[in-house]
């Protein structure tokens, strides 16, 4: 894929309409994991596309998962491991010390390996397990645990505290969709029953995620004042995840949020936000849209528990205050808080987003006029730079496509640079260069009059027909391509690269 080395994002005003938020990555890969695992078939509905679960689905089809799309639907057949031989796997393990059970059809699964004494995993103490350094460790073992629990129930107990609790609650939540039906006792002690065996519920449908949806809940409470709000489909106040109980965080700093099942819609309330102290344990990843939403705010925002953020695709705590300083912030960080003091003045900043999907959603925010709203909202605004914009396709591929949907700015804060010359002077090429090199959009205008020229000759009006070229040119279909596209144009939906190079369209022009 083509990287865009930043993305300029200028002032931006005020927001309102509607956003669908992508399938939520921590759901999405369990479930595809379930899914593989269940006897039977599963129809996944509004799962997310993005990197993450592309690399998961590429595992499920290495391991003899069927995978079927039927137009947005994902069907998963369960493992088919007795379908694949391993003969030769085993003949080449065995020299080796391993003792193999060949339990079904000789040279096929299902087998049970153990080592050379003959022992197996051992279930009848207790597993440990860190729980305070990651969830995901638990996770893991939830996950592959019910299918050592043939003989006897299997026991996880947690060593510290369990932090990330939020998403050890969605991993419950779908294990008992496919059900295995986990035994609890606080944070410290899970018990898988014996004889636990997956199976598929049929039909599962993948919620918007919620850690995305505190992007356009604080967009909200930044800019959606007065008229229309922005409403978020996808996710809503009856979420099985965690980070929902962001909604109640930036109400306290003064949003206000209307919700039903499946959607939540926001306005600006409080204006400027209200500085907060809050413990962060039950939102690590949402918390980080508040620390720049502190930006806003009449006072300090200090956000504690969130010891996570060290250990996280970067140091998240270092980094947003590194961030947040350029942009005229006071920040004290320490080993599992953050405090930030709204900046006294604004200062225009190119934003390093350290290869890390939520850093550059969050930072996007930076972009609003800190003036929005008071009475000189009509004043100069602050732009920023957001450096690697595409590192959002983790989870969110298409997130400044959503935003730009929904803001507004006003016509002199976009900044343009325009390039003329005579013909074959080698404008357009010049142009090409420097929107590559400044990661700008180009709009080739030469090429407007030969589409319209073109669009007339379809229609077949005369090109000495002002009326009818005007009218179509006031609703010209045309798009120029980017990325690894740069230089496509399409009219219509129908390419149009070459014809627009055509002589005879050039004499219409």
């Amino acid at each position: 894929m083509h990287r865009i080395p930043h993305l300029d994002l200028p002032p931006l005003r005020g927001a309102s309409g509607t956003v669908q938020l992508p399938g939520s990555k921590s759901i999405s890969n369990r479930v595809l994991l379930l899914a593989g695992l269940a006897q039977g078939q599963t129809a996944v509905h509004d799962l997310l596309d993005s990197d993450d679960t592309r690399v998961m689905l590429d595992a499920l089809a290495a391991l003899g998962c069927g995978l079927r799309r039927e137009g947005p639907v994902l069907h998963v057949t369960g493992l088919r491991m007795h379908e694949r031989p391993i003969g030769d796997l085993v003949d080449a393990l065995r020299p080796l010390g391993c003792h193999i059970e060949e339990l079904g059809q000789l040279g096929f699964p299902p087998l049970r390996v153990s080592g050379e004494s003959g022992g197996e995993l051992a279930t009848d103490q207790p597993i440990r397990v860190r729980g305070d350094v990651s969830s995901q460790f638990l996770t893991a073992l939830l996950l592959a645990l019910p299918l050592a629990s043939a003989a006897r129930p299997v026991v996880i107990e947690v060593d510290g505290e369990l932090i990330s609790q939020p998403y050890i609650e969605i991993t419950l939540n779908l294990l008992a969709r496919f059900g295995i039906a986990v035994q609890r006792e606080g944070w410290q002690r899970f018990t898988i029953p014996q004889g636990s065996r997956y199976q598929t519920p049929g039909t599962v449908f993948v919620e918007g995620d919620a850690s995305s949806a505190s992007y356009f809940v604080a967009l909200g409470a930044l800019a959606a004042h007065g008229g229309a709000p922005v409403r978020i489909t996808g996710v809503g106040r009856d979420s099985i995840q965690g980070d929902i109980r962001f909604v109640d965080s930036a109400q306290a700093m003064g949003a206000q949020v209307r919700s039903g099942p499946g959607w939540l819609e926001v306005h600006r309330g409080r204006w400027p936000l209200a500085g907060i102290t809050l413990d962060c344990k039950a939102i690590p990843d949402a918390a980080m849209t508040l620390a720049v939403m502190a930006l806003y705010a009449d006072s300090p925002s200090r956000l504690n528990g969130i010891a996570s953020w060290r250990v996280k695709e970067t140091d998240r705590i270092a980094a947003m205050a590194a961030e947040l300083r350029k942009l005229g912030a006071a920040v004290v960080e320490g080993a599992d808080f953050i405090e930030v003091s709204p900046p006294t003045a604004w200062r225009v900043a190119t934003l390093a987003t350290y290869d890390d999907h939520r850093m550059a959603m969050c930072l996007s925010l930076a972009a609003f006029n800190p003036l929005a709203g008071r009475d000189d909202a009509d004043g100069p605004g602050v732009p920023v730079r957001i450096l690697d914009p595409q590192c959002v396709a983790k989870t969110f591929p298409d997130y400044f496509e959503a935003l730009f949907g929904l803001v507004s700015t006003h016509a002199d804060d976009v900044p343009v640079i325009a390039i003329d010359g005579p013909t074959a002077s080698g404008k357009g090429t010049l142009a090409a260069a420097v929107a590559s090199a400044l990661g700008w959009e180009l709009l080739d205008s030469g090429a407007l009059y030969r589409a319209a020229g073109l669009a007339a000759h379809w229609e077949g009006v005369a090109a000495d027909d002002e009326t009818g070229v005007a009218r179509l040119a006031a609703t010209l279909d045309l798009r120029f391509g980017a990325g690894p596209d740069s230089g496509r144009t399409w009219l219509r939906g129908r390419e149009v690269t070459d014809e627009l190079r055509l002589e005879s369209t050039g004499l219409l022009a």
